[in-house]
């Protein structure tokens, strides 16, 4: 389609159904020449994690046509591919959920007389700024210390949302001794997170969620008296001088490493950690 009055060419199709799984790229035309053209395409590219693959192409795909600009839908996060030829997801202009966090909004884009790009400027047009606020709790054993960080989590976030309201999901992470209270008392954590958020002024930050992902502190050494094997990792653990803070990942990496030997050797190497003589 050709723009009246302007040197500016628009290249672009509809799709017949939800599911597009064709390179929908090769049929496109090559570049007009003395034009400034722009393609407009609906596509995941290679793949973006979180979304199905739709009308897939790649990069250098793109890049044959000759066009000056690609503006790329499919993905609502707003990303930069390639500035030469500039190759841009806009995102869409408001975020819908708690996966869709950060600014969204559109690219105003100058062309010069000489038919190349002059500039790109990004424009904020979300109403509300969807926010993941994660809370380190590791090592923290006073409530009062976690309420404090979450109030400075939202200070933080209500400051950079520049005037908008914020959306936000709370997640609680890290090994702490409030493991067990944030499971056994879920309702009034959020009452307090609640109240911080209020504590921010009035139509500033809603509370989207709580998510606890927290983990219990363990005393290695109860730990090391339960049963025999536990006992022998730990102190395998010791000697080969790996955090305790680390104990479970370095279990399941172990276990990892067992699972891909043969049966016969694993078997061999298990016997061996449990001293059997037989």
């Amino acid at each position: 389609m050709e723009v009246a009055g302007h040197p500016v060419v628009i290249h672009g199709r509809g799709f017949p159904n939800r599911a597009v799984p064709e390179n929908l790229v090769m049929d496109y035309p090559a570049a007009v020449p003395y034009k400034f053209n722009i393609g407009l395409l609906h596509t995941s590219l290679t793949g973006r994690a979180g979304h199905d693959t739709y009308a897939p192409c790649s990069e250098t795909d793109l890049r044959q046509k000759g066009y000056g600009y690609w503006a790329l839908g499919h993905i609502h996060q707003p990303e930069v591919i390639s500035q030469d030829p500039w190759i841009v997801f806009a995102g869409n202009c408001q975020g819908r959920d708690a996966r869709e966090v950060g600014p969204h909004g559109c690219r105003l884009v100058t062309v010069s007389d000489f038919l190349e790009v002059e500039s790109v400027e990004w424009h904020d047009l979300d109403v509300v700024r969807w926010r993941l606020l994660e809370i380190d709790l590791a090592g923290v054993e006073e409530e009062s210390e976690a309420l404090r960080r979450v109030a400075l989590s939202m200070t933080n976030a209500v400051s950079e949302s520049k005037g908008r309201l914020v959306a936000a999901r709370v997640v609680f992470t890290g090994p702490t001794p409030l493991h067990g209270s944030l499971h056994r008392e879920t309702h009034r954590w959020r009452a307090e997170l609640l109240g911080r958020a209020q504590d921010q002024g009035e139509e500033t930050i809603w509370i989207e969620r709580m998510k606890v992902s927290t983990s219990p502190v363990y005393d290695l050494a109860q730990l090391a008296e339960r049963d025999a094997l536990t006992k022998i990792v730990l102190e395998t653990l010791d000697q080969a001088g790996i955090e305790p803070g680390n104990l479970v990942a370095e279990i399941k990496d172990i276990k990892d490493m067992l699972d891909v030997l043969p049966s016969e050797v694993r078997s061999e190497v298990e016997s061996d950690w449990m001293g059997d003589d037989s």
